[in-house]
Parts: C-alpha cells; structure tokens; sequence
C-alpha cells in the first residue's frame, strides 16, 4: 500500500459559494441558506469574505446528510393532515406504495446525477505539491513514482523521479544545458518500471524520443536516441504496449498535419495508424491487451469541442464511442479495459465520468464521478493498476502592479499598488498603449462560451479601470501584445482553429484578427513588433535543423520579406528581440558558453555591435527586455541564481537593469518584488509590471471504479 497523507479537508477541494453548494446537494440556493439556518448544514465563512462568501468541504456535507434528521412539521401541517378521514389517508399511502413497487425510488439510484451526488466513496487526496510539479510527466504502473523535469536541477533541466511513498527525488539524466542545448519535455514510465521513454526538445523546438534506464544516467548507461525525424518535429510518446517492444505516440509534421503512430523500441521503426489533419488528440489511452486505443478528437474543424473514439491498434477499424454537444477533453482506459474514464464540461464545468465497454463499445451509460475538477491536467497514462488516477492542477499565480519610478535617480516614488483588474493571479504580460491611457496584458480565463480556460487578450482603462476582454477568434500565448504606432491595433503572435500558426493583427476595440504573416512549415515566429510607421512587421524566425535564427522584416503591402541579421547555429539559451520606440534600434540577444550578449543593430541594416555581456549561464536574461521611452538605454531582466525552469519558483529572483547605447550598465533597485514582466508607460515614470510565482499540485482520486474493475 502506498503511503500517503491522511485524508482530512484540507486535503479536499472546497465547493465555493452558495451556488456550487446547493448544486451538490441537488437543491436551489434558498434551501441550503435555509438549512444552515435550521438544521446545522455544515457551511464555512472565509475569514475576511462578506456573509455570501461561503465554502464547504464535500466530506462533511456528506457526514451531515448521512446523519441527518429533518425537522418536524410545523403545528399548522400537523393540523391540515388531521383534517383528512383515516381512510382518505390509507388510500395515499397505498397510492405512494404502488409508484414505488412500479416505478422504482423517486431518487433513481441509476441516474448518474443522482448516484454521484449521494456519496459513493470517491476519496480526493492531495499528493504532491510544490514547485517542482511537472504536470507533463508520467505515472509507473504500480502507482510509486512520477517521471518529470526538474527545471531547478543544475547545471540544466534534468529529467527525474518522484517516490509518492517517502518524497525523495532522482535524477536520471546529467545534461549541461551549455554543451548540449535543449531539455526533456513530456515522459513515460515502461509497464515494469524499468525504463522511460521521453521527449528531447533541441533548442531549435525539434524533438526526438529517448529512452533511459529508471536506474540513470551513468558512465555505463547513457540515454539512447530511438527515434528522429526532420519531418516530425514534435514527438510525445503516449503509451507503452505491455510487451515493452513500442511505444504510442503522437507525431506532429512541419506541414502541421498530426498522426497517431506507433515506435519500436528496438529499432526505431514508425508505423503510422491514423492520420489527423491539423487536429490532434489531446490524451491517447491503449488498452490493456493492445488492441485498441481511445483518444479525444474534434470531429468539426470550425469547434474546439472534442468527442471520444475507438481505434483499432491496427488501423483497419473506429467507432465514436462518446459524441456529445458538450466538450470531451480526455478519455483513457480502465487497468482491465472495461471502462473508460473521460472529462466533459456537459455538467457546466469540467468533471469526471466513466463509461462500462466492451469490445471497443459503449455497454451502458456514462456515470459521474466528480464534479467540477477545474482546469486540471491529467498526467500521461495517469491511471494505476490499482485503479487510482493522478491529474494535476496549476497553481502559479501572476499579478498586475503599477508604480512610479524615477530611472534618472533609480528611486522608487511611490510604491507598488495592484491594479484594479479582474481574475486575481492569472494576469500576463503587460503593454502600455501609445499615449498610455490604455494598457493592455495577457490573462488566463474561461472566455465566454467556453467551458476551458485559455489565454485572452484584455483592455484596461487606467483612468476609471474600466475593462474589455476581447473575444477573439485565434489561440494566442503568453507572447507581449504589441500596440500599433496609431494605438488601434495590437500584433500578437496565435494559432487560428485549423492549427495553423502565425502573425495576427487584433482590433483593439473589436478583436477581429487578420493573419499578416503565416509561420514557415520549418521554423517559428516570435517576439513581432512594428517600424516605426507601422508599414512593416519585424520579427525573430527561429530556423529548424541544424538550429539558428533570423532577423526579418517584413513589409505589409506584399513587399519581399528582408533579412535582417542571421546566425545559423543552434546555441542555448534563452533569444530576445526589442524595437525601440522610434524605429531606429533593434536590440537582440545571442548566447556564447556561459554568457548571454546584448547586441544593437540598426533596424534598416548593417553592422551589430555588442551592448553588454551578462555572465552566469545561458538562461540568466529573463523578463524584461525592452527600450525606455525616450530610446536612450535598454531595460533586461538578470536571473540570479536561475532555475532555468521558465518560470519556476525555487527563491530565485530578478534583477532589472539599464543598459545605455553606449554600453554603460546600471543597476536599478526599485524594490519591486518577485518581477516577472515590466512595462513602461510613455511618459517614463509610471510602470506596470507582474509579480509572481509558480507551483503546482498532483492530486489522486480513488474508489471511483467498480471493484474487479479498480484492481486488475
């Protein structure tokens, strides 16, 4: 038995407010105000809430419905019943009987509502938290360890093991970041726990599947590439088959079509089962003798929601075993393959269900078994053969703050408020408008319509905190909006609903987007901006193999692209690009063994001279990155003792600096806590910025599966 914390509730996950209370009781709002009231209902208040701001942990509601005793009837009822002749009231009673011999219980234990709502045993424990959490790594089947990639590991990202039953760690891979460029991405652990197969992403974002030893890395004992491809630059394995010979996976093309395939071990070979246009699964289960796999699809290109299907291992079969008007992010099997577990949001939030099959097919309905797990992730074949399923939930958190400094005397004139935004901890990335009445940032949300959070695009107005969240019709990241020289439009990098990628123009008020630019078949496009009148897009194009960059302008009105600058070779570390305000500048960074240079060039071409040398290893540069107002220095971010974890959380902090045109470097000390993102407003003094941190939380739900099927 795996050692684990005791279950208590603070453990659980709390049902927040009266709305997601009464819901889990199957009753309205009133009723449950109500029976707080009279019958003790065991509700919680958060310390410094108003009276509505309530919770309630679902163990303790449980306790009380199983003990509860509902109040007598009033005098007045007791009255109106006595009223009635003794034979009036034996005929009701047999009237009641007969619905109950005929038609069963008026609460149908069958329906899965009501069966979830009643308590059925399912335990949710808290079994892993920290900054360390992957939630991209992998579960052994005996449910002990957790394969994942220690971002805080030095000298680079290593990948390593968790033990769920005492907490310690080992490394598997001894990597140096600066002689080897790229890390370990997504990972899965073999049926006998002896090896994992796992992704390497190169520096140029090119994968290929490794596989170790559980045991590590060694003198004797090095990883082993099994399969590369420059065709298929993106590589995730899914599931091994039980005979530890191949591999599930998922291979993305550079025409950015998708595939299901299948890699042997031994010697590399690739078998293509399915392929999948620009759509791809988002999680690929096979079950237990092999046969048959179930994975999550869009089987409408212009919706993002997902039905469930069946696919011979083979190829030469398929069934949609799931297809529902709600969303069907992910679908896996049971330990003995008679059930599959899925989420759907057809409740109005993401929860759990599983479905009894056989043969491949649906062989009764779909039971609810959690309600409203919120944005999880579910770890790659997550489920053990004890039936327990491991998912994870990102807790990190990123705030918006503003200040007033004084750069000319590295002051800080009034200290740092937090704005007046919406959806505390998820805001990114912000960027003042020209004129600086508006700023405009990155934050994650459920947009409207949407059942799954995604990353969207907000207005903010700095006079009256008025806001504006753009529903836009692309994927967007986390990438810097950039404001057009006039202020009504801004440029961001996105993804449109066929997969495709690119530079997309967004109206400001509106947020139609129009595609400027797509992304080469064979690289990728970061950091845009725009010249100085707007006529152009400037941009870095990371190249594919062999790796390296390119610098490139872009003209709007169909011009040929130009090449700005070029470096063709892969190096490690971090790439920066920033345009000064008046369209004369472009400031980028190129990494050297342990430094990172900040080079100048100017934007019309020629020459690109060195700025500055920052020493410490190649991913020291983070965060800010961007020109003062006035195009007279250069503000970065200086990450001393770096996790290199993207973002990781290990007491690392950053240190902002000013660098001038002539090189002459100053350290600035505006006490502005755990900086991530800076944005300077135009009349140099105000700044908006982000604070923050990142952890995450591994948590196991148990007692969900039917006893012969939770146990293989």
């Amino acid at each position: 038995m795996i050692a684990r914390r005791v279950s208590s509730q603070r453990h659980e996950l709390p049902l927040q407010g009266w709305k997601e209370i009464a819901v889990y009781l199957q009753r309205d709002e009133r009723t449950a105000r109500r029976w707080e009231l009279s019958e003790h209902l065991p509700v919680r208040r958060h310390r410094k809430g108003h009276r509505g701001s309530v919770y309630a942990y679902p163990s303790e509601l449980d306790g009380w419905r199983a003990t509860r005793k509902p109040k007598a009837a009033s005098e007045s009822q007791r009255l109106m019943w006595s009223r009635f002749s003794p034979a009036l009231a034996m005929t009701v009673i047999l009237l009641m009987a007969l619905l109950i011999v005929f038609q069963g219980p008026i609460l149908n234990p069958s329906d899965p509502l009501a069966e979830a709502a009643s308590g059925n045993g399912v335990r949710l424990l808290q079994t892993w938290t920290g900054p360390k959490v992957d939630l991209h790594g992998g579960l052994s089947y005996d449910g002990r360890w957790v394969s994942y990639v220690d971002w805080q590991a030095d000298p680079g990202p290593q990948l390593a093991l968790h033990d769920l039953t005492n907490g310690t760690d080992r490394l598997l891979t001894r990597n140096s970041f600066r002689e080897t460029p790229g890390f370990p991405v997504y990972s899965l652990i073999s049926p006998d726990g002896k090896r994992i197969a796992y992704t390497w992403r190169n520096d140029d974002r090119f994968h290929e599947l490794r596989l170790i030893g559980a045991e590590g890395e060694s003198e004797t004992s090095r990883p082993q590439t099994i399969y590369r491809n420059p065709e298929t630059p993106t590589v995730r394995p899914q599931a091994w088959f039980t005979d530890g010979k191949h591999i599930l996976a998922q291979l993305g093309n550079k025409d950015h079509t998708n595939q299901i395939a299948v890699i042997s071990v031994e010697d590399g070979s690739m078998q293509v089962i399915k392929s999948l246009e620009w759509r791809w699964p988002n999680n690929m289960g096979l079950s237990p003798d092999g046969r048959l796999i179930v994975y999550d699809f869009q089987p409408d290109q212009g919706s993002r929601q997902r039905d469930v299907y069946v696919l011979a291992a083979d190829g030469s079969s398929e069934v949609a075993l799931i297809e529902h008007r709600a969303d069907e992010a992910w679908a896996e099997w049971s330990a003995d393959g008679s059930h599959v577990l899925f989420t759907s949001d057809r409740t109005g939030s993401t929860s759990l269900w599983v479905l009894p099959v056989q043969e491949g097919r649906a062989a009764g309905q779909p039971r609810l078994v959690k309600r409203d797990l919120g944005p999880v992730t579910m770890l790659t074949s997550g489920l053990s053969g004890k039936g327990e399923l491991y998912f994870g939930t990102n807790t990190s958190v990123s705030d918006l703050y503003l200040a007033t400094v004084d750069l000319e005397n590295n002051a800080t004139i009034s200290g740092a408020r937090k704005a007046r935004v919406g959806f505390e901890g998820s805001n990114y990335e912000p960027a003042w408008a020209p004129g600086g009445s508006r700023l405009a940032y990155v934050s994650r949300r459920r947009p409207q319509g949407r059942t799954s959070e995604s990353y969207v695009l907000v207005i903010h107005s700095v006079e009256n905190g008025m806001e504006r969240t753009l529903n836009l019709d692309i994927e967007i990241g986390r990438g810097r909006p950039r404001w057009s020289p006039e202020g009504t439009s801004i440029l961001m990098t996105g993804t449109d609903t066929r997969g495709g990628a690119g530079l997309y123009r967004i109206d400001a008020d509106s947020g139609r987007s129009r595609l400027l630019l797509r992304s080469p078949t064979d690289a990728y496009l970061a950091d845009p901006g725009w010249s100085a009148g707007g006529e152009s897009v400037v941009y870095r194009e990371h190249l594919g193999v062999p790796g390296g960059f390119r610098i490139v302008t872009t003209p709007l009105n169909g011009g040929r692209a130009d090449t700005l600058y070029s470096q063709h070779r892969a190096e490690p570390g971090s790439k920066r690009l920033a345009i000064s305000h008046n369209g004369r500048w472009l400031a980028f960074t190129e990494n050297e063994g342990d430094s990172a240079i900040i080079k100048l060039l100017p934007a019309e071409g020629g020459q690109a001279r060195d700025l500055t040398r920052v020493t410490g290893g190649a991913m020291t540069l983070t965060g800010p990155f961007e020109f003062t107002p006035d195009d007279r220095h250069l503000l970065y971010g200086n990450q001393i003792h770096a996790n290199r974890s993207m973002g990781g959380d290990n007491g690392s902090r950053v240190e902002l600096w000013r660098v001038s045109l002539d090189g002459v470097l100053t350290r600035l000390d505006l006490n502005l806590g755990a900086l991530r993102e800076i944005s300077l407003h135009p009349d140099g003094k105000r700044v908006a910025f982000t604070v923050g941190k990142s952890r995450a939380e591994l948590w196991t739900i148990e007692n969900f599966l039917p006893t012969k099927t939770a146990a293989k």
